[in-house]
């Protein structure tokens, strides 16, 4: 197999078997040589050419663009033959191009969380506003809602959406746009929901923790934590909470629990994993990395600011927080550092990725919605 830290260096993943760079040969039609091989983004390629084997001239370098690219050559007249070789190179700078799609500084309500789900968006926020974008609009529309409470996530399961909030109000919605409250046992408070696709599992105050099939039908199960659970995820094995007081707790279920020793005592806010890596955010710029959900290590992040939100984007884990704080790194081990981001309010809140992962969606303050992209320079 090809060692880690080489995949690393090629963009490709080192869990997946189906992640590998592919060289598709080189065809030939009228003269004009065609070599088509794999690449990955934020990676640079330089395509170098030689008649000798010895002597090698730069033809060519391509940003990679996450799928397959075919290089045309011309052969000059009276040269019937050509070798060339492919090379990675070390990227260039990540520039970020960040773009107002929705909100205004006079609007001062802040939406909480974004939910992405075939091309189609649901932003939720404080007073329990509702906002949904159709994969064919370009528009956004605000919709009723049945609470005034701030609803703080929202996910998709099971052919409906759903939302949880203060209060522990559970919404739900088929189409994104009419929504009702689900009868759901009394919890105080819930901060965040996620699915694997059989379960959906809500996680909020003092341990609290609700769970259901179907979306109908809901089982109440607590986990002994000093405060409160603030985020879960499913990693495609597991479902993954974070919490206060450096809690961090996975389960395969979703109701049997248990407890991972991060050894740090600040606010753990957001988890997100790449296929390969598992990136933990929290309060005082904490980020925790590791192969493993059960071993993780401190990052240095070069800031003291809360990170309140995580998410993997087509080769890079992007971060943000209080202040528009954004951090974005392919290793998970140094990370850029940008502050604050322009246009984007502060704090930022959550994140949403688009379906084919070419740029990321954060909402925040003032009623904010942004699309951030990183260009390769």
């Amino acid at each position: 197999g090809v060692p880690t830290w080489l995949e690393y260096r090629l963009g490709t993943n080192p869990t997946d078997e189906n992640s590998v760079f592919k060289f598709f040969g080189v065809s030939d039609s009228e003269g004009q040589p065609t070599l088509s091989f794999t690449t990955e983004k934020f990676i640079q390629y330089q395509i170098e050419s030689s008649t000798d084997l010895i002597s090698w001239e730069l033809t060519q370098t391509i940003d990679g663009v996450g799928g397959i690219y075919n290089f045309v050559d011309t052969l000059p007249e009276g040269e019937d033959h050509r070798f060339y070789r492919i090379s990675v190179v070390r990227p260039g700078s990540i520039s970020l191009d960040i773009e107002a799609e929705y909100g205004t500084p006079e609007n001062s309500d802040s939406w909480l969380s974004i939910k992405n789900y075939q091309g189609n968006y649901v932003t939720v926020g404080v007073d329990g506003k509702i906002a949904f974008k159709a994969a064919d609009q370009e528009e956004w529309q605000f919709v009723q809602s049945p609470t005034t409470k701030a609803l703080w996530d929202v996910d998709f399961f099971n052919d409906q959406w759903f939302a949880v909030g203060n209060a522990g109000v559970v919404l739900q919605s088929s189409d994104g746009i009419t929504w009702k409250r689900a009868e759901t046992p009394d919890v105080p408070f819930l901060w965040s929901i996620a699915n694997n696709g059989e379960r959906i599992v809500a996680v909020g105050y003092r341990g609290g923790v609700i769970s259901s099939d179907d979306g109908v039908s809901w089982i109440e199960t607590n986990v002994s934590t000093p405060d409160f659970l603030r985020k879960v995820i499913w990693d495609g094995q597991r479902f993954i909470a974070t919490g206060a007081q450096g809690v961090l707790l996975s389960s395969a279920d979703g109701r049997r629990w248990t407890s991972i020793n991060t050894q740090v005592s600040n606010a753990l806010y957001d988890v997100a994993y790449s296929g390969s890596k598992y990136v933990v955010t929290g309060s005082e710029g904490t980020i925790l990395v590791g192969e493993s959900i059960n071993n993780l290590s401190k990052s240095s992040a070069a800031t003291s600011t809360d990170l309140y939100a995580v998410s993997w984007l087509g080769g890079r884990f992007v971060i943000g927080g209080e202040n528009g704080v954004l951090l974005h790194s392919q290793l998970a081990a140094e990370w850029d550092v940008q502050l604050p981001v322009e246009g984007v309010s502060s704090p930022i809140w959550a994140f949403s990725p688009n379906q084919d992962q070419t740029f990321i969606k954060a909402v925040g303050s003032n009623g904010s919605i942004q699309n951030i992209r990183f260009i390769l320079e």
